[in-house]
């Protein structure tokens, strides 16, 4: 029987209900629900999203990036801890740097690839995936294979490095048993660097 606390997450989250964008602070400890004037518990702080939550930045989920991201801000002024799927340099896909500020600006992504997840047997508590829809955060699963962000966010250290099931977004949240849940989902976004790449620029 699934939980109160799924139950709301799975009908916020219900793709006919989500405005395009959107950013929900759900807090599931029910001796906090309803208790007006109550600061709220962040003490596991779980994150939920695409790009924005997951810290993406100049094209790239990078280590370096991941820490600027709005969830950590948010955990750092909070005082909590939340742990990232931090992802080695050069990033992957890996990051746009800027050569020259010209004229012409010249951008470009840095050379090399990446070693995936910094420390792999980190739980990550921010469980945003880069370009997540919202049917992604309910039914997207890794697969192992680590040809996609979903295997290095969800993947590891479970099921990817022994047993254990596969889990969602949303799965993965309610497994952690969270105090205070961010969601934080932008459908059809669209990046203005990578444009800029894919036109040359």
């Amino acid at each position: 029987m699934e939980s109160r606390s799924h139950k709301g997450l799975l009908q916020c989250l219900n793709p006919r209900v989500v405005p395009y964008f959107f950013l929900i602070t759900w807090t599931l400890t029910p001796s906090v629900l309803g208790q007006v004037g109550k600061k709220a518990d962040l003490s596991t702080l779980v994150v939920i999203g695409d790009s924005t939550s997951a810290g993406f930045q100049n094209g790239s989920l990078l280590a370096q990036q991941q820490v600027t991201g709005y969830a950590s801000l948010v955990a750092r002024q909070a005082g909590v801890q939340l742990p990232l799927p931090l992802i080695a340099f050069p990033g992957i896909p890996n990051v746009i740097t800027n050569v020259s500020i010209g004229p012409p600006l010249v951008i470009e992504r840095a050379p090399g690839t990446s070693t995936g997840r910094v420390n792999p047997t980190v739980q990550p508590t921010n469980l945003a995936v880069p370009g997540a829809t919202v049917q992604d955060a309910l039914v997207a699963r890794a697969n192992c294979l680590f040809d996609d962000l979903t295997d290095l966010v969800l993947g590891l250290p479970q099921p990817c490095l022994g047993s254990g099931l596969p889990l969602s977004q949303i799965e993965r949240a309610e497994a952690l048993n969270p105090t205070t849940v961010l969601v934080w989902n932008e459908e059809h976004h669209t990046d203005p660097i990578t444009e800029l790449l894919a036109l040359g620029a």
